[in-house]
C-alpha cells in the first residue's frame, strides 16, 4: 500500500509484471511492478518486488496495457491522446490526439492497437494504429457506438461491441469475397493480418 491512489490494474501476459496508474494530489504515474527475485519471477511467487515508474504526467492517465511482447505500454493521457512507450528506450510515441479515446487492445504481435474514438458527431468509431510508425487507419464502416475492441488470437478479425451485440470484421477485405474451403485455408495460413483495411 502506498499513500498514491492506485487503479487501473493490468497483468502482463507472463505474469512477472504488473502495470498500474498511481495519482498523488494532480500528479499521475504508471508504475510497473516486477520481481527483483531471478528465481522467483512471478509476481505471486516473491515478496522481493521492485517498482519503475516509466510515465510521470500532470495530466490524468488511465488504462496502461502492455503489448503482448512486453517491449511497449500504451496508455491514455488525459482525454484525447492515445500513447505508446517503448520500454527499452522510455520513449514516446502519439498514435492518436484529436478526440476523446475510448478503449483500445493490442494485436497479438504487439505492434498495432485496436481503438475507439469519439468523431464530430459523437459517434464512437474503430481504428488501427500503428505503434512503430504512429500512422493509423479508421476501420468501421458504418458510424455507431463501438466498444471493446479486441483483435482475434491470430490477428486476422477484430471483435467489438455495438448496440449490446457483438460482432466482427476482417482485416483483409479480400475474406469476405472467399468460399467457405478457402477461408478454412487462409485461416490455416500466416498468423498475421496481411492487410489493414477492413471488409465493407
Amino acid at each position: 500500500a502506498s499513500v498514491a491512489n492506485e487503479r487501473d490494474i493490468f497483468w502482463a501476459e507472463s505474469a512477472q509484471q504488473l502495470a498500474f496508474v498511481s495519482r498523488s494530489g494532480s500528479s499521475f504515474a504508471v508504475q510497473l511492478l516486477s520481481s527483483n527475485d531471478t528465481q522467483r519471477p512471478l509476481l505471486h511467487t516473491t515478496h522481493d518486488l521492485s517498482i519503475e515508474i516509466p510515465v510521470k504526467s500532470d495530466q490524468s492517465l488511465r488504462s496502461p496495457q502492455m503489448s503482448p511482447t512486453q517491449e511497449r505500454i500504451a496508455f491514455v493521457r488525459g482525454e484525447v491522446q492515445l500513447v505508446v512507450m517503448d520500454l527499452s528506450k522510455l520513449t514516446e510515441r502519439t498514435i492518436a490526439d484529436k478526440n476523446p479515446i475510448g478503449d483500445f487492445a493490442w494485436s497479438p504481435d504487439g505492434r498495432y492497437i485496436v481503438f475507439t474514438q469519439r468523431d464530430g458527431n459523437w459517434d464512437n468509431e474503430l481504428f488501427i494504429g500503428d505503434s512503430e510508425s504512429g500512422a493509423i487507419e479508421k476501420i468501421s464502416a458504418v458510424q455507431s457506438w463501438y466498444r471493446n475492441p479486441k483483435f482475434s488470437a491470430d490477428g486476422r478479425l477484430i471483435y467489438f461491441i455495438d448496440d449490446g451485440d457483438i460482432y466482427y470484421l476482417y482485416l483483409d477485405r479480400q475474406v469476405s469475397e472467399m468460399t467457405h474451403s478457402q477461408r478454412r485455408e487462409y485461416f490455416r495460413s500466416s498468423s498475421q493480418p496481411t492487410s489493414r483495411t477492413a471488409s465493407p
